[in-house]
């Protein structure tokens, strides 16, 4: 409610510019790093005449997690090359790791996801481009991947129909961009050099602000300027084509669409309304305004069998922790006990940022932390 109100107000873009001017202060601590910290690069495995594709996968955590070996076993059977990118200064290379990756990389915590997707591009680039592959997958840790219906989700990014293609897209106050947690790109979109330059001009810098503002928009941007024909597999087309998509699911969507949709046509329940579907009808020409992902997360898994979890479900308050309920019920069925208990664990111990101490929530604000 807070972004509605500020966006109309000199203020908001007061903010925006402020939150620049940390990224500015940031850089000469980013520009060090650069200069004093080189990535580690460990190859394990060749590409071979297997491998249909590869992947690059960037994550944060120490080791391999039950949610990062769900989408990578799979990976694996799909005939992928795996680049596997961490960003903790911890990371501990396993044999469970060296079993499932191909190549191994440290960026030695100098950016978030797209400081780790620039480093393993470059190391395509150098090493891989004139190998034989269809595409080319980012994904990142951001999310939970449960082992339901993964395989088959995942089988459709390597669709040649497409040069792009994405779980989910967006757009709220900024422009259109794919959702950059997942994205599938073809071979020749990968090797061109717009996007050659887009990853040479991209500066890492340690900031979830410009993470986004100058990753995951400007990416999209430059992918756009070649006219791609793309796809969005969760979008609003397909939220609309829901047969559950009524008044009687409505515990499964976001509160705060819920609130807007009430809000906005005055609409109470047993009255006769000449809109036969005001839902399907609100959410069609609003979806623009919610992050899909959070939004519809809950009714995407019960619903359409959707295996990713973002893990910022309950964290930005998309979804309220009484919703938590919800989420365990679906999990029952979809996950075993143990790895259930990791998924809960981690949204009880994260709460809500609201619920976090005054210093949190203004590096959270400022993309810092």
């Amino acid at each position: 409610m807070l972004d509605k109100i500020l966006k109309f107000i000199p203020i908001y873009f007061a903010f925006h510019a402020f939150k620049y001017f940390i990224v500015i202060l940031q850089l000469p601590i980013s520009f060090a790093k650069l200069i004093f910290t080189k990535p580690e690069i460990i190859k394990i495995k060749e590409y071979s005449k297997e491998h249909k594709f590869i992947f690059i996968y960037a994550s944060i955590e120490p080791t391999i997690s039950q949610s990062s070996s769900n989408v990578l076993n799979v990976i694996k059977e799909l005939g992928g090359y795996i680049v596997l990118i961490t960003n903790s200064s911890k990371y501990t290379l396993t044999d469970k790791s060296k079993s499932l990756v191909d190549v191994f990389i440290n960026n030695k915590d100098r950016g978030w996801d797209f400081s780790q997707y620039k480093i393993a591009s470059n190391y395509i680039y150098k090493n891989l481009a004139n190998e034989n592959y269809s595409k080319v997958i980012y994904q990142n840790d951001s999310v939970f991947y449960l082992p339901n219906n993964l395989n088959h989700q995942l089988a459709k990014l390597l669709d040649i129909e497409y040069d792009f293609i994405s779980f989910f897209d967006g757009s709220g106050v900024y422009r259109y961009h794919f959702g950059s947690w997942c994205l599938s790109v073809s071979k020749n979109i990968f090797l061109d050099k717009k996007i050659k330059r887009f990853w040479s001009k991209y500066f890492e810098v340690k900031n979830k602000f410009y993470s986004i503002m100058q990753g995951e928009f400007a990416f999209s941007k430059a992918v756009f300027s070649l006219f791609p024909k793309s796809q969005v597999i969760y979008n609003n087309h397909f939220l609309n084509l829901s047969k559950e998509l009524n008044l009687s699911n409505t515990k499964y969507i976001s509160k705060s669409l819920m609130e807007d949709f009430y809000d906005s046509i005055n609409f109470m329940y047993g009255f006769d309304n000449k809109n036969t579907d005001p839902l399907k009808d609100y959410i069609f020409h609003n979806t623009t305004k919610y992050p899909l992902t959070q939004t519809f997360g809950l009714f995407l898994l019960k619903f359409h069998d959707m295996p990713f979890i973002k893990k910022d479900l309950f964290w930005l308050e998309h979804q309220s922790l009484s919703s938590f309920h919800l989420l365990e019920a679906i999990l029952v069925d979809k996950v075993d006990k143990n790895y259930a208990n990791t998924i809960k664990a981690y949204f009880l111990n994260r709460g809500h940022l609201s619920g976090s101490n005054a210093l949190r929530r203004i590096l959270t604000f400022l993309g810092i932390r």
